[in-house]
């Protein structure tokens, strides 16, 4: 308040590491400079600091003498939020393109289940990761883990149509990224509580993966803690899963269509063996 700070040093709001600042600025004030606005750090009442751009003009008597200084602090945390978040996003996504070739290039599913989760540890911080596939009776199993003990990643979870609303339970029955900051308030995750309560599991945040267009799979980044996901984890989980989905589809294609030639060419071997085996037996005969 005005009480509370009139007659007092301004070094009241100047953290002990900028003091440094402050003489600059009333030097140059003195010798009737202009002092440039500028990002600096000061402190709120509490002693939290707060991001502020310092405007900084001298005040003048008539006779053009400097006799004070007047100063504007204006609040741009949010500001410096923003821009820390798009650079961490950036970074984030750098690292994931980065990585991307370990995914994409794999023919072989189990390589790319592998690669997700190696790629997921490098571009998002959580203290367990888990890619879950679904079969079409309902019953989810974890394909690939890293974090979590063996009996969290052993478990069988198996849902019902009347329970996700879907006309199919082997169906993740939501299409944007699951956030759920307490799993033990969550409805939806009420059969698995226990679960999460043995692992120590706190927060998640749960990505669907569209597997040959089809929601059969998500990957889960789980943390102990309590955490508070923000806009730049839901950028980057969401462009990681939409690689992890589409690198599984690739493969899961590559090897049908290798197992539909090997089957082919199995059936070309076994008519040609018979046709031979005929033309013997009937060489035989004769």
């Amino acid at each position: 308040t005005a009480a509370e700070a009139t007659g007092q040093s301004i070094h009241l709001i100047i953290p002990s590491d900028r003091k440094h600042e402050e003489a600059d600025v009333l030097q140059r004030v003195r010798a009737g400079e202009r002092v440039p606005p500028f990002d600096t750090v000061r402190l709120r009442r509490d002693g939290s600091p707060i991001d502020v751009a310092l405007t900084v003009s001298p005040v003048r008597d008539r006779d053009g003498r400097v006799v004070g200084a007047s100063k504007i602090a204006r609040d741009i945390s949010e500001q410096k939020r923003i821009e820390h978040e798009l650079r961490e996003v950036q970074q984030r996504l750098m690292g994931l393109a980065t990585a991307a070739a370990s995914l994409v290039g794999s023919p072989n599913v189990d390589a790319v289940l592998s690669a997700a989760i190696d790629v997921a540890r490098d571009v998002f911080r959580a203290d367990g990761y888990a890619l879950w596939r679904v079969n079409a009776s309902g019953e989810w199993r974890i394909v690939r883990s890293f974090g979590v003990s063996d009996a969290f990643a052993s478990r069988i979870f198996r849902v019902s149509s009347e329970r996700t609303g879907q006309p199919s339970p082997s169906r993740v029955p939501f299409a944007e990224p699951f956030v759920c900051e307490d799993v033990s308030s969550a409805p939806m995750l009420q059969d698995m509580r226990d679960a999460y309560r043995e692992e120590g599991i706190s927060s998640m945040i749960v990505f669907p993966l569209a597997i040959r267009g089809d929601r059969s799979g998500t990957m889960v980044f789980y943390s102990h803690r309590p955490c508070r996901y923000n806009e730049s984890d839901i950028r980057v989980g969401t462009a990681l899963t939409n690689l992890v989905a589409a690198s599984i589809t690739t493969a899961e294609l590559h090897e049908e269509q290798r197992l539909a030639r090997e089957a082919a060419d199995h059936a070309r071997q076994r008519a040609a063996f018979l046709a031979e085996a005929g033309t013997r037996v009937g060489e035989a005969l004769d």
